[in-house]
């Protein structure tokens, strides 16, 4: 990576998405060229193209994504998934082929960024190939034990009998978790894909069960729980209080972290070089960590999401400066020469700025909440702490 310009960053977001935003307000600010590619807008908001013959390609209706010449340091894949499919109207005969035609195409498109960039020398936070098996909740689990991190009692399967010699073998509680987030949207709520105690079988159907295969897991008394995000080689944590609210006792993102006490976290060493060596495994240069923390004080792995938010934990706790660190690292690809006692442009410092509220007018000619969307930012919206 050279420094006698200035970095370029490509990210891949979808609209709305405000994390994007305030990484790519606070970049530009610094100098770095940002560029920005929304998968989901096609085919309604946009239009894709690919060229290959005397030379080759790729562009949105708007500007050249890549191509020969077009290179940049890093390539940050926030989210990829979705399409536009739905604002058109389709005989739903022909919708599923519609829809799985974007799909190949968007992973066909995911796939070229990812090799060509890399072919470039680009940064990948992550690679296409690691979002894929990072998030893999079977594989993260395993390596995690061969690298000695505690981890719960786990199964996951869509067997009812399985899960109930389990609930035996765990002599007390399970809770259930899905293997991927979801929201369901109505016209002024939505409810979410938490993690909950699940059921016994006499409260409860064995179809619900086999269904779709999901997370069981020993229940794990809680003193307290820790998010960390781990780049550059760093360690950025909190600690979180959700023993002393209601609605976090069994998942904290239910509360939204509104009214629960956080603060600044860290792992230990040992801890936090096994976490780096999953990393390495799984081929992450960025991942935010779920930990239960004992009575006892023992640490216990639940997970690493490979594209987890981040901007709560400054929201939070302003004096863990991820927000700087972050923005150093897309721009530089390392944290070597970083210093946190000299971090600038904090989190709850850029929402209140009328520069950043000027930044974002460009991209509100996006719609709505339909095509899920992250809108919102604040304590209140567990969207954020996912």
């Amino acid at each position: 990576m050279t420094n006698f310009r200035s970095p370029r960053v490509l990210i891949v977001a979808e609209p709305q998405d405000h994390t994007a935003y305030v990484m790519a307000f606070l970049l530009e600010r610094r100098g770095v060229q940002v560029e920005f590619f929304m998968p989901s807008l096609i085919p309604y908001y946009d239009e894709q193209t690919t060229y290959v013959g005397d030379g080759w390609s790729f562009s949105t209706e708007s500007q050249t994504i890549l191509g020969p010449d077009v290179v940049y340091d890093t390539v940050w894949l926030r989210r990829t998934a979705g399409d536009s499919v739905k604002e058109f109207e389709i005989h739903e005969d022909d919708r599923p082929y519609i829809e799985q035609i974007h799909k190949a195409h968007r992973k066909s498109i995911l796939s070229m960024i990812d090799v060509m960039c890399k072919n470039a020398g680009s940064l990948m936070v992550n690679d296409f190939p690691a979002k894929m098996i990072g998030n893999s909740k079977h594989l993260q689990l395993i390596i995690a034990a061969q690298l000695g991190l505690q981890i719960p009692q786990t199964l996951i399967t869509n067997s009812p009998e399985q899960v109930e010699r389990f609930r035996e073998k765990a002599r007390g509680r399970l809770i259930c978790k899905s293997l991927l987030p979801h929201t369901w949207k109505g016209e002024q709520s939505s409810w979410h894909a938490y993690s909950a105690i699940f059921p016994p079988r006499s409260s409860r159907t064995d179809e619900a069960v086999r269904l779709q295969p999901a997370i069981f897991q020993q229940y794990i008394e809680k003193k307290y729980e820790a998010r960390v995000t781990i780049f550059g080689e760093k360690q950025f944590g909190i600690a979180i209080e959700s023993q002393g609210h209601e609605k976090a006792i069994v998942d904290w993102r239910m509360s939204g972290l509104s009214g629960v006490k956080c603060y600044p976290y860290e792992l230990s060493p040992s801890l936090f070089e096994k976490c780096l060596q999953l990393m390495k495994e799984l081929n992450l240069t960025y991942g935010a960590f779920d930990f239960i923390i004992t009575p006892d004080d023992e640490v216990v792995f639940l997970e690493v999401n490979e594209s987890g938010q981040f901007l709560f934990l400054e929201n939070k706790c302003p004096e863990v400066p991820i927000t700087d660190a972050f923005c150093h690292f897309l721009a530089w690809g390392t944290l070597s020469d970083w210093d946190a006692s000299s971090a600038q442009n904090l989190f709850p410092d850029v929402l209140s700025d009328p520069e950043y509220q000027k930044y974002i007018e460009q991209f509100k000619f996006f719609p709505s909440p339909d095509l899920g969307f992250v809108t919102d930012i604040g304590e209140q919206v567990p969207a954020l702490s996912a």
